[in-house]
Protein backbone atom coordinates (compact mmCIF):
# COMPACT_ATOMS: atom_id res chain seq x y z
CA UNK A 1 0.00 0.00 0.00
CA UNK A 2 2.61 2.46 0.78
CA UNK A 3 3.98 2.19 -2.81
CA UNK A 4 0.76 2.59 -4.17
CA UNK A 5 0.54 5.91 -2.03
CA UNK A 6 3.82 7.36 -3.32
CA UNK A 7 3.76 6.80 -6.56
CA UNK A 8 0.16 8.08 -6.87
CA UNK A 9 2.17 11.32 -4.92
CA UNK A 10 4.56 11.57 -7.08
CA UNK A 11 2.17 11.22 -10.15
CA UNK A 12 0.48 14.27 -8.67
CA UNK A 13 3.49 16.19 -7.21
CA UNK A 14 5.61 16.19 -10.42
CA UNK A 15 3.34 18.06 -12.71
CA UNK A 16 3.16 20.74 -9.74
CA UNK A 17 6.91 21.09 -9.27
CA UNK A 18 7.85 21.35 -12.85
CA UNK A 19 4.82 24.10 -13.41
CA UNK A 20 6.35 26.02 -10.52
CA UNK A 21 10.07 25.49 -11.35
CA UNK A 22 8.80 27.65 -14.57
CA UNK A 23 7.21 29.93 -12.57
CA UNK A 24 10.04 30.55 -10.17
CA UNK A 25 12.43 31.28 -13.28
CA UNK A 26 9.79 33.21 -15.05
CA UNK A 27 9.67 35.33 -12.24
CA UNK A 28 13.12 35.28 -11.82
CA UNK A 29 13.67 37.25 -15.27
CA UNK A 30 10.89 39.54 -14.51
CA UNK A 31 12.73 40.97 -11.77
CA UNK A 32 16.32 40.43 -12.88
CA UNK A 33 15.94 43.71 -15.27
CA UNK A 34 14.35 45.46 -12.69
CA UNK A 35 17.21 47.12 -10.92
CA UNK A 36 15.73 47.72 -7.56
CA UNK A 37 17.48 46.87 -4.89
CA UNK A 38 15.17 43.77 -3.65
CA UNK A 39 12.68 43.88 -6.46
CA UNK A 40 9.50 42.04 -5.42
CA UNK A 41 9.32 39.76 -8.63
CA UNK A 42 13.34 38.21 -7.67
CA UNK A 43 12.17 37.58 -3.85
CA UNK A 44 8.64 35.66 -4.81
CA UNK A 45 10.50 33.70 -7.73
CA UNK A 46 13.45 33.11 -4.95
CA UNK A 47 10.55 31.86 -2.63
CA UNK A 48 8.58 29.71 -5.08
CA UNK A 49 11.77 28.04 -6.40
CA UNK A 50 12.60 27.41 -2.23
CA UNK A 51 9.15 26.02 -2.01
CA UNK A 52 9.32 23.95 -4.63
CA UNK A 53 12.61 22.51 -3.51
CA UNK A 54 11.22 22.06 -0.14
CA UNK A 55 8.12 19.68 -1.52
CA UNK A 56 10.61 17.57 -3.75
CA UNK A 57 13.01 17.63 -0.96
CA UNK A 58 9.58 15.90 0.74
CA UNK A 59 9.26 13.06 -2.55
CA UNK A 60 12.81 12.15 -2.37
CA UNK A 61 13.50 11.92 1.46
CA UNK A 62 10.65 10.45 2.89
CA UNK A 63 10.91 7.11 4.58
CA UNK A 64 8.37 5.43 2.59
CA UNK A 65 8.48 3.94 -0.86
CA UNK A 66 10.68 5.37 -3.32
CA UNK A 67 8.44 4.76 -6.00
CA UNK A 68 7.15 8.52 -6.25
CA UNK A 69 10.13 9.85 -6.39
CA UNK A 70 11.35 7.54 -8.96
CA UNK A 71 8.50 7.87 -11.10
CA UNK A 72 8.81 11.79 -10.89
CA UNK A 73 12.55 11.56 -11.42
CA UNK A 74 12.35 9.53 -14.61
CA UNK A 75 9.75 12.25 -16.17
CA UNK A 76 12.08 14.82 -15.59
CA UNK A 77 15.40 13.14 -16.95
CA UNK A 78 12.93 11.76 -19.85
CA UNK A 79 12.01 15.15 -20.71
CA UNK A 80 15.24 16.69 -20.43
CA UNK A 81 16.75 13.26 -22.32
CA UNK A 82 14.06 14.37 -24.72
CA UNK A 83 15.13 17.79 -24.94
CA UNK A 84 18.51 17.09 -26.20
CA UNK A 85 17.87 14.22 -28.51
CA UNK A 86 15.25 16.28 -30.66
CA UNK A 87 15.59 19.73 -29.42
CA UNK A 88 12.59 21.01 -32.34
CA UNK A 89 10.37 18.67 -31.92
CA UNK A 90 10.69 18.85 -28.10
CA UNK A 91 10.80 23.03 -28.14
CA UNK A 92 7.38 22.53 -29.89
CA UNK A 93 6.11 20.07 -27.67
CA UNK A 94 7.11 21.85 -24.62
CA UNK A 95 6.39 25.24 -25.21
CA UNK A 96 3.62 25.84 -23.18
CA UNK A 97 3.23 29.13 -21.95
CA UNK A 98 0.74 30.95 -19.75
CA UNK A 99 0.73 33.95 -17.48
CA UNK A 100 -0.17 34.29 -13.62
CA UNK A 101 -0.49 37.49 -12.79
CA UNK A 102 2.20 39.14 -14.43
CA UNK A 103 4.64 35.93 -13.92
CA UNK A 104 5.35 34.29 -17.19
CA UNK A 105 5.04 30.44 -17.16
CA UNK A 106 7.21 28.91 -19.95
CA UNK A 107 7.07 24.80 -19.43
CA UNK A 108 10.26 24.76 -21.65
CA UNK A 109 12.54 26.85 -19.44
CA UNK A 110 13.32 24.47 -16.95
CA UNK A 111 14.44 22.16 -19.91
CA UNK A 112 16.58 24.35 -21.40
CA UNK A 113 18.27 25.52 -18.42
CA UNK A 114 18.51 22.26 -17.38
CA UNK A 115 17.34 22.47 -13.98
CA UNK A 116 14.46 19.43 -14.46
CA UNK A 117 17.79 16.99 -15.56
CA UNK A 118 19.42 18.44 -12.04
CA UNK A 119 15.81 17.87 -10.06
CA UNK A 120 15.09 14.47 -11.63
CA UNK A 121 18.94 13.05 -10.98
CA UNK A 122 17.94 14.46 -7.40
CA UNK A 123 14.85 12.23 -6.99
CA UNK A 124 16.33 9.16 -8.36
CA UNK A 125 19.27 8.78 -5.90
CA UNK A 126 16.45 8.32 -3.72
CA UNK A 127 15.95 4.73 -5.61
CA UNK A 128 19.17 3.60 -4.43
CA UNK A 129 18.28 3.65 -0.50
CA UNK A 130 17.97 -0.21 -0.23
CA UNK A 131 16.12 0.32 3.32
CA UNK A 132 12.94 2.11 1.80
CA UNK A 133 12.36 -0.20 -0.66
CA UNK A 134 11.70 -2.96 2.53
CA UNK A 135 8.97 -2.37 4.88
CA UNK A 136 9.40 -1.90 8.86
CA UNK A 137 9.80 -5.52 10.50
CA UNK A 138 6.61 -5.56 13.34
CA UNK A 139 7.00 -7.60 16.58
CA UNK A 140 4.65 -10.05 15.54
CA UNK A 141 6.82 -10.48 12.17
CA UNK A 142 8.27 -13.97 12.20
CA UNK A 143 11.02 -13.02 10.61
CA UNK A 144 12.40 -9.97 13.11
CA UNK A 145 15.41 -11.25 14.60
CA UNK A 146 16.31 -10.48 18.60
CA UNK A 147 19.14 -11.91 20.60
CA UNK A 148 18.61 -14.57 23.03
CA UNK A 149 18.86 -12.97 26.43
CA UNK A 150 21.83 -14.13 28.61
CA UNK A 151 21.59 -16.89 31.14
CA UNK A 152 21.96 -15.72 34.92
CA UNK A 153 25.09 -17.38 36.40
CA UNK A 154 24.24 -16.16 39.82
CA UNK A 155 25.02 -17.56 43.23
CA UNK A 156 24.20 -16.51 46.33
CA UNK A 157 26.33 -18.86 48.77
Amino acid sequence: MRHVLSLVTGIVVAPFVWVLVAMGQGAIQNGIPAGNSTPKDLIVGLMVLVGVGLVAGLIASLRTSPLGAMFAGLVFVGASVYMYLDQARALDIFTTTWKVNHFLINLASPLTSGVLAFAGGLLLMSVFSVSRWRGRNTADDPDSWSPIPPEDNWSYR
